[in-house]
């Protein structure tokens, strides 16, 4: 089982940029036959420009290859 912490930041868009929203959070890895994983995130958004986070955590889970 393994750990995880992170930040992440981005944006997109058409011919005017509007914003850069991000997230931040902690995550839990399980390999499975070194080529198969388990994870599961818990983290808040950040939207505004970076300025406000949003009020309710956001849960995540993944199976699949890892990367």
């Amino acid at each position: 089982m393994r750990g995880a912490v992170y930040f992440d930041a981005g944006s997109a868009w058409d011919k005017v940029y509007k914003e850069t929203l991000g997230s931040a959070g902690v995550g839990f890895r399980i390999n499975l036959f070194g080529a198969l994983t388990l994870r599961y995130d818990i983290g808040k958004k950040i939207e505004k420009n970076f300025s406000q986070f949003q009020p309710s955590l956001f849960y995540q889970f993944f199976f699949g290859w890892d990367f």
